[in-house]
């Protein structure tokens, strides 16, 4: 029944978020302008005097003294102002760009954005590769301009922002006619489709034929491309974005989409399919459990009534993240998982310190994060409270508990009364232990709607 407000809530808050966002009316980012002007300064350190220009589009005009007379000499404009339909992946961009009366960028400062650090650690040496870059010149992400690591979205929201952005100067402050330039000729990275429908075929796979190694090859696939490589897992900021209805372009990160849509879709149906088969970090603890009882031989082992009223802990971390980004329109306060500092190997102080604590406890005690901390845990555990298919116990069962000891993540329990076992869903990673050796065979992986009663 818990699980069930939870669900309840969940819902409610994305919808508000949607529903705020929708009826949000729009408008031109208001302007600071003493700050403006002084970030305008910043791009001209010789201006003699900036100006608000009365023409459309909005922008700024630099003057310069030469021979003692004031000179116009170049403009300034905020990229939100002129292109504000393109956003990065948790929400705008907000840049000054400055140009000659040439349309030559001279000088770009970044005012703000909400992308999340550690996918964009190098944004400053980034940015340095637009100045110089005039009217003719290209400027395509992956051949004339190198994109941030692990950051496509972000990079590919930049470059289309100032590039857009002065074909409008150009064309409406500079009177130029448009230069054509040579387009662009992309390859759709279809391996971003193509492999998270390998992993998640053989994570369903594994369970219908009762085969654990699929699912171990799913787990090592996960870790391996979808961490080490792409350095991008489902994460709490991708929640709260479709709640901000921030959405990326599809082109920019076709992986973002089949993520979302798989995990989602697989948590409805399967249940706990991505959290227990696919997630880069689960293997990493995994991994890091097993090195731990072989070094150690040492297990944390809390009761289960500590244990049980402990997982609760990350549903209301993710109902109160999700509340808080809406609220303040800022995805990347959802913010918190340690497997982006891991992987991106970029992070704070206290985000180190807090993956070390994590890894640390890991050794002792199985998926440790997973089962008491992870935002994205719990909505899975949400989605796969109401999946389709579903481990399950039948009449057949004579009470031996065996399934009981050897669930890892303590999801298989015995009723107060003593009289039933039963499978806590959203806590059930699908591992399979209890399918492959319950004694009398009285588990099975089947359609919920076929669930016997005892």
């Amino acid at each position: 029944m818990r699980y069930k407000i939870f669900s309840f809530i969940f819902a409610c808050t994305l919808l508000a978020g949607m529903f705020s966002r929708i009826s949000a009316p729009r408008s031109q980012m208001p302007q600071n302008l003493p700050e403006e002007i002084r970030y305008c300064r910043v791009l001209f350190p010789r201006a003699e005097d900036v100006n608000i220009s009365a023409t459309e589009p909005p922008h700024f005009e630099i003057y310069t003294t030469k021979n003692k007379t004031k000179t116009l000499s170049g403009y300034a404009f905020r990229t939100t102002q002129l292109v504000p339909d393109i956003q990065g992946y948790a929400g705008p961009i907000d840049l000054l760009v400055g140009i000659d009366l040439t349309g030559t960028i001279q000088g770009i400062y970044l005012i703000s954005h909400q992308e999340t650090p550690a996918y964009a650690k190098d944004r400053e040496s980034f940015l340095e590769q637009f100045l110089h870059r005039g009217p003719g010149d290209p400027l395509r992400l992956g051949q004339d301009i190198d994109a941030i690591t692990q950051a496509t979205i972000t990079s590919s929201a930049i470059t289309r922002s100032i590039k857009e952005s002065l074909q409008i100067m150009g064309r409406d402050v500079l009177s130029q006619k448009p230069v054509h330039s040579e387009e662009q000729t992309t390859v759709f990275p279809w391996d971003q489709l193509v492999v998270p429908a390998i992993l998640f075929l053989l994570a369903g796979l594994s369970l219908f034929l009762k085969r654990p190694q699929l699912r171990w090859l799913a787990l090592v696939g996960g870790f391996i491309y979808l961490g080490v490589w792409k350095g991008t897992m489902v994460a709490a900021t991708h929640v709260a974005n479709i709640g901000l209805l921030n959405f990326p372009e599809f082109s920019d990160s076709p992986l973002w989409y089949a993520l979302m849509t798989a995990t989602i879709a697989s948590g409805f149906m399967l249940g706990m399919l991505y959290c227990g088969s696919i997630c880069p970090f689960a293997a990493a603890q995994e991994f890091l459990f097993k090195m731990g009882q072989k070094l150690f031989k040492y297990k944390l082992c809390p009761s289960e009534k500590i244990d049980a009223r402990a997982k609760y802990f990350k549903y209301l971390l993710l109902l109160g993240l999700l509340a808080v980004s809406l609220a303040w329109g800022n995805p990347d306060i959802a913010n918190v998982e340690v497997y982006v500092t891991l992987f991106t190997r970029h992070g704070t102080a206290l985000a180190w310190t807090l993956l070390g604590l994590m890894m640390l406890t890991g050794l002792f005690q199985y998926r440790f994060w997973c089962r008491y901390f992870c935002p994205i845990g719990a909505m899975n555990g949400l989605c796969s409270s109401w999946s389709l298919f579903k481990i399950q116990i039948n009449e057949t069962c004579n009470l031996c508990r065996h399934c009981r000891d050897i669930c890892p993540t303590q999801a298989i329990r015995q009723s107060e009364t003593q009289d039933k076992i039963f499978i806590d869903h959203p806590e059930c990673i699908l591992c399979q232990k209890c399918l492959l050796e319950c004694p009398q065979g009285a588990v099975s992986f089947t359609s919920a709607k076929h669930e016997k009663k005892r």
